[in-house]
């Protein structure tokens, strides 16, 4: 029986055969390319509008197994007028009996050469929607499609988008795919080159998947995408996509649930990641919707990092532009000086055509940390209009500054080198004194006349306050243009109003060279308030004005005082010079004087000299500030002289004359009366804690010192006979100080 049965089975199996290879022996002799040909492009024309261009016949080959070689073809778009597709060639296998029955039953597909163009029409349709949503009666096709497997041997696709005005193009375009059949599922492997001009783009993607089809719903699982390259103008990028499904329905309906969208990038020391969750995203006919969108960015680079966490809602991308709804922010950023953290929200909606970006109802509360002065905590609002064509951007900005109210407007002229105009104003402001902002310099960290200075964002704005606080000087009406370019940091033309007077200066900062340039008009200030608040004690009073044009350089801001080099003029007027009462020195000094010797006498806080004006210009170099022409007068006393201030020193030396020209009206006015016009030498001499008060008579006095009188000078041997006589016992313990008597 089972001899029987084996016999029987191996007789119908050679009958089989045999059969078969009859059949394609027979397929062969009778074979019709040209009809073949002709059937496809009939049954194109009749179902799809479209052309279909064969050129040549088709072949039939029957090892190594039975596949229809066909030669180089071309499909329209349904007008006729361009090509939708094209193939240089390609060879399709097939099964031999439907074929003996001239119908074509695909079973596998390899494609060479493939050519394909992609349109996005205005009114928003694909030049490809036809071909998806054409049924075809049954029974009315030339060949049946049941591929178990398709290649794409050097590929190229091009995509425009007549919307927005894009361009992208797939070349080396290799597919690999398993069952392609209505009801099938399989496996999908694709890589290509990406290519774009703006922004510049060359980059390797490869997508790998797998795939589900039942009839005209497509669905695609475990979506791998990778892109390496060059994207959007800059090199060795890194992006991932991955996509726990997406599904394709006729109609271009698209539905993706659990996305993430992975991107790292590299440029010499610098380096960011991008990373985007969504849950759900759909793409439908008038575009794409997001419920819920988790972005995440950081940066990192010498001296600084940061990231940026953004979560939006009701986003919506059509094919003219996207609107967000909602998006709520945290953002995190350190740098070399300090540390910016809090968080943002609002609303953003973005047109592609125009690339214009439109940002509205944004807010936020932010805190930077800096290691030169205390926090300052922000809350802002405002919006935003994006020009991403010129490059440019524009805003309002409104909000606090600790308790400070702050406006204004900011501009954006270009993105990179980002190019920052604004326009701000602060109702008060205040910041920590020049002690406390300054630290003693860490050397190994960067500073403003480094490297930093000549790159980065370009500044041309202005910052007004209603009242400044620097420490305890107290400024108000403050206007401090602030302009970066180049490598040079200015503040031109800046003023403010404070102790009873104005101010008016520019200050420039320039990289190269690491030079500064300032030029600055102090005018009728109370000097007496100001000096107090810069804890300088109260050694002068009276209304000041100051005039300095100033320039240095150096290395390390430790070596500007020793370069400084420009000129300055001082004026007092109704003026006081504290620390010591002239005409009471004069008193003590009555034993010097008489014997021509030298004497010295301490600073004393509780005395000063009333001057009425005094004017003074310095000629500085090399950091020391030299005068000649120091001139102060009053009713009772005239000052002249000249001398240098030392400035990397912090030390002051000062030869001046002192003339009495009256006396207080009193019993002590007689004491003196003999002193009347004659020019004593008086050296001031300053260090850091020490001011002393020198009598020099050698210096001067052997010379005729009574300039101030009519009939010449005198010397201190020709004073009045009874005056010289009884001088020592006329002079008292001096008063402590000279009564105005302006």
């Amino acid at each position: 029986m089972d001899s029987f049965f084996f016999r029987y089975l191996a007789f119908l199996l050679g009958g089989i055969s045999t059969v078969s290879v009859a059949g394609a022996l027979y397929l062969h002799a009778t074979f019709d390319g040209v009809r073949l040909a002709a059937e496809l492009s009939q049954f194109v024309r009749q179902h799809y509008q479209r052309t279909l261009r064969i050129e040549g016949a088709a072949e039939l080959s029957l090892f190594p197994r039975l596949e229809i070689r066909l030669p180089e073809a071309s499909l329209s778009i349904p007008d006729g007028s361009e090509e939708f597709a094209g193939i240089d060639g390609a060879r399709i296998c097939v099964r031999l009996w439907p074929l003996l029955t001239r119908r074509l039953a695909v079973e596998g597909l390899v494609v060479e050469g493939l050519r394909l163009n992609l349109r996005h029409a205005k009114d928003g349709r694909l030049n490809m929607v036809d071909l998806l949503e054409t049924e075809v009666p049954e029974g009315a096709s030339p060949f049946e499609l049941e591929l178990d497997w398709l290649q794409i041997l050097g590929g190229r696709l091009d995509w425009r988008d007549g919307q927005g005005g894009q361009y992208l193009m797939l070349t080396d375009l290799e597919v690999d795919t398993g069952s392609l059949a209505r009801q099938a599922q399989g496996r999908l492997r694709l890589s290509a080159r990406v290519t774009r001009d703006e922004p510049a783009s060359d980059a390797r993607i490869v997508l790998r998947s797998d795939y589900l089809l039942e009839g005209p719903r497509r669905l695609l699982r475990k979506v791998d995408v990778g892109l390496k390259g060059a994207l959007a103008g800059r090199s060795g990028m890194d992006l991932e996509i991955r996509m726990g499904e997406l599904a394709l329905s006729a109609g271009e309906y698209l539905q993706i649930r659990g996305g993430s969208f992975l991107l790292k990038g590299r440029r010499d020391r610098e380096s960011f990641v991008l990373k985007t969750i969504f849950p759900e995203l759909q793409f439908g006919a008038e575009g794409a919707a997001v419920d819920a969108l988790d972005l995440f960015l950081r940066l990192e680079g010498p001296g600084e990092e940061g990231s940026l966490r953004l979560q939006g809602g009701g986003l919506k991308a059509a094919w003219d532009g996207i609107r967000v709804e909602r998006i709520d922010g945290e953002v995190d950023w350190k740098g070399a000086r300090g540390r910016l953290m809090g968080t943002l929200g609002g609303a953003a909606d973005m047109q592609y055509a125009s690339r214009v970006a439109e940002l509205s109802g944004w807010h936020g509360v932010l805190r930077l940390v800096s290691e030169s002065g205390p926090p300052v905590a922000f809350r802002l609002s405002g919006d935003a209009h994006v020009d991403g064509r010129r490059g440019r951007a524009e805003g309002r900005l409104a909000g606090t500054v600790n308790a400070s109210t702050l406006e204004g407007r900011w501009r954006i002229s270009r993105f990179v080198p980002l190019a920052l105009g604004f326009d701000l104003a602060l109702d008060r402001l205040t910041l920590p004194g020049v002690g406390e902002a300054i630290p003693v310099r860490d050397k190994s960290r960067p500073w403003l006349m480094d490297g930093s200075l000549a790159g980065g964002v370009d500044l041309d704005g202005v910052l007004r306050v209603g009242r400044l606080t620097v420490g305890k000087i107290r400024a108000h009406k403050v206007h401090l243009p602030i302009r970066r370019e180049g490598g040079t940091l200015a503040f031109p033309a800046h003023s403010a109003e404070l102790y009873g007077g104005r101010y008016d200066g520019s200050l420039s900062f320039q990289a190269e060279g690491r030079k500064m340039a300032y030029r600055g008009y102090l005018q009728n200030v109370t000097a007496r308030e100001i000096l107090a608040d810069l804890e300088l004690g109260q050694r002068f009073g009276g209304t000041t004005n100051i005039f300095a044009e100033l320039e240095t350089s150096g290395e390390l801001p430790e070596d500007w005082l020793g370069n400084l080099q420009g000129v300055a003029r001082l004026r007092l007027r109704n003026g006081t010079v504290g620390g010591i009462n002239v005409l009471a020195a004069l008193r003590e000094w009555r034993d010097s004087l008489m014997q021509r010797r030298p004497s010295r006498r301490a600073d004393k806080e509780d005395e000063s000299t009333f001057v009425g004006e005094a004017t003074a210009s310095f000629q500085i170099a090399r950091g020391v500030a030299r005068s000649q022409d120091i001139q102060a007068v009053s009713r009772l006393l005239r000052l002249q002289g000249g001398g240098g201030v030392f400035l990397p020193e912090r030390r002051l030396d000062l030869q001046l004359k002192a003339t009495p020209l009256g006396f207080p009206v009193g019993p002590e006015s007689a004491l003196l009366v003999g002193l009347k016009g004659m020019s004593v030498p008086v050296r001031v001499k300053a260090s850091p804690g020490a001011l002393e008060w020198h009598l020099e008579p050698a210096a001067i006095l052997p010379a005729a010192v009574g300039g101030g009188r009519k009939g010449g000078r005198r010397a201190v041997g020709a004073l009045p006979g009874a005056i010289r006589k009884n001088l020592p016992r006329l002079v008292q313990p001096s008063v402590t100080s000279v009564e105005r008597h302006e």
